[in-house]
């Protein structure tokens, strides 16, 4: 019997409730320069935590998915600050 992916952010967030943690920093993240990066931040601070979570190298075999991995880091992404004043814009 094949189990079923998760479709939705909560319902990623119910089997690996430690994304819920890592939606709390990112949510209260505050850059203190006029200068930030949005892209940067995310790989450097959070990606290797969130991998770990949810897609290809999760813990928890329901979560790795290319479509799991997909609507997590979609919800994240868009708490994080956007970029200003960065070379990526």
């Amino acid at each position: 019997m094949e189990v079923q992916s998760p479709s939705t952010f909560e319902e990623i967030r119910r089997i690996e409730p430690q994304l819920e943690g890592l939606a709390k920093e990112v949510t209260n993240l505050k850059p203190l320069s006029p200068h930030f990066c949005a892209n940067r931040t995310w790989y450097q601070d959070f990606e290797d935590r969130f991998d770990a979570l949810v897609g290809w190298h999760a813990q928890n075999p329901v979560l790795r998915s290319e479509v799991a991995y997909n609507i997590v880091f979609q919800h994240l992404y868009k708490l994080m600050p956007p970029c200003r004043d960065c070379n990526c814009l």
